[in-house]
């Protein structure tokens, strides 16, 4: 497996779903509110330019933001929502 680079896969997704970001996306945000539970697949992450530069594996993303204090990965490792309210 390619080595990826950690930490600039965690401020990255910090940063989309930061309140500074948050706020003003548009697209983020709708898909936290088509989920019941605030949840954005990984998937639609993985679509992100920035994102997709840096990584394209599901499970990476999943393992690199478990101890995130912005985020909450799901249970099964597929999604992400913030664990605060905006």
């Amino acid at each position: 497996m390619a080595e990826v680079d950690r930490e600039a896969i965690k401020r990255q997704i910090e940063f989309y779903f930061s309140d500074s970001n948050f706020r003003k996306d548009a697209f983020l945000r709708g898909q936290a509110q088509a989920d019941p539970n605030g949840y954005v697949t990984i998937q639609v992450l993985l679509t992100f330019n920035k994102l997709k530069a840096l990584t394209t594996d599901v499970a990476v993303v999943a393992d690199v933001m478990k101890d995130s204090e912005v985020v909450d990965v799901s249970a099964d490792g597929l999604s992400i929502k913030r664990n605060a309210e905006l």
